[in-house]
Order: structure tokens, then C-alpha cells, then sequence
């Protein structure tokens, strides 16, 4: 039951978010100072979350979502219904503006809960504790450095590609090198670096193409 009600506060949360920027809110402002609740109890090691603090969220959250829960249903009930309306031949004008105010309530009460939900956790947490969380959270949203490695592997599947072209318009058998190119996806999508740049460097031996990567302009 403890879970069940995380993973609703999960669903307000996610709900508020979608919302948010429908009256005009600035998403962009506001979002950084938010802390979802899945943040918090995933990385609850990480910030020395401790038994009393995770105690007293769970049966804050739990309080919230019990409050808010009609008012995520109605959302989602006055969504669907706002979409079916616009979504006729012929809109009934008034028909569809009075359901449009029914939905911006809707949207007002989720966005509350959410707002209120980061208000909780600001309560329990201490100071370097949020401080983590955020720095946590921008972490998980920044796209990803490509590794030494990686960029070496794109250079050599570049020029594996320009050789088989070569090889290609010459007309010559490309079917070992489309061998050694098939096994090279699967390696760099389960994180098999070293083994997916030994693979291609066997393509490039059989292309002829053995040599030092040129560096790049």
C-alpha cells in the first residue's frame, strides 16, 4: 500500500508538470526548483535520507495524494472530454470554451498539488540534502559526453563506411565486411565499447584500412 501511494505522488507530479505551462506559467522558471517525489526515494542513499525523514514524506505524500486524487481523475476526465468536443466536424463554440474553463480548474488543482509536493520536501530535507537532489537532477538531464572512446568508434564506423563505398563501386565482395558491421550495433547499445572498436577495427584490416584514424578537421 506504502508503494502503491508513492507511485501515485509520482502521477500527480508527472500530471501538475504536464499542465503547467497551460496558464501561462514559465515551465522554464519554475521547473528547477522542483523535487519529484521518484527523485527523492531513488537517490534517498545518496542524499543519507534517514528512516524518520522517509517516514514522515511517505505519510505526507500519502495524505496529499488521498486529497488529490479526484482532482487528477477529474483532469483526465476533463481532458478527454475538451478533445472530443474540438474534436467534431463542427465544434459547438460555447460548448467547447465552458468545457475549456472546466478543464483550467482541473489544471489549477494539479498544478497546486505538485507545487505542494516540492513544499513538503523542502519541509523534511536539509539544505545539502536539496542542494544533491538538484544537482542530481541536472545531472540526469543533460545529455551525455561522449567518452573517448565512443568518439573513436564513431571516426572508425565513418570511415568503414567510406571504404565499403569504395569497395562497393569497384564491385568487390563486401560480405565479411557486413559481418563484422552487423555485430558492431548490438556491442555499442549494451555499452561493449572496447569489443564494438575491435570489431570495426577488424572491417577496417579487411577494407585495407588498417591505419591510424585521421585526425579530425
Amino acid at each position: 500500500m506504502r508503494l502503491i501511494r508513492i507511485l501515485f505522488a509520482v502521477v500527480v507530479f508527472t500530471a501538475g508538470t504536464r499542465w503547467l505551462v497551460a496558464a501561462g506559467a514559465s515551465s522554464d522558471m519554475i521547473e528547477p526548483h522542483l523535487l519529484p517525489p521518484d527523485l527523492i526515494f531513488r537517490h534517498a542513499a545518496e542524499i543519507g535520507l534517514t528512516a524518520a525523514q522517509r517516514q514522515a514524506l511517505e505519510r505526507e505524500l500519502g495524505e496529499l495524494n488521498d486529497a488529490t486524487r479526484p482532482a487528477i481523475e477529474r483532469l483526465r476526465r476533463e481532458s478527454k472530454a475538451l478533445a472530443e468536443l474540438v474534436g467534431m466536424d463542427k465544434p459547438d463554440e460555447a460548448a467547447v470554451l465552458a468545457q475549456l474553463d472546466k478543464l483550467i480548474d482541473a489544471e489549477r488543482d494539479a498544478k497546486r498539488a505538485r507545487l505542494q509536493m516540492t513544499l513538503l520536501a523542502k519541509a523534511h530535507l536539509t539544505l545539502e540534502q536539496q542542494a544533491k537532489l538538484h544537482s542530481l537532477k541536472r545531472a540526469a538531464a543533460a545529455p551525455p559526453a561522449a567518452t573517448d572512446i565512443q568518439s573513436r568508434v564513431a571516426a572508425k564506423l565513418e570511415r568503414v563506411k567510406q571504404a565499403a563505398e569504395r569497395w562497393k563501386e569497384q564491385g568487390r565482395d563486401l560480405t565479411r565486411v557486413r559481418e563484422f558491421w552487423s555485430k558492431v550495433e548490438p556491442l555499442t547499445q549494451s555499452g561493449q565499447w572496447e569489443e564494438a572498436e575491435g570489431t570495426i577495427d577488424k572491417a577496417l584490416a579487411t577494407l585495407g584500412e588498417s591505419g591510424p584514424t585521421p585526425p579530425q578537421k
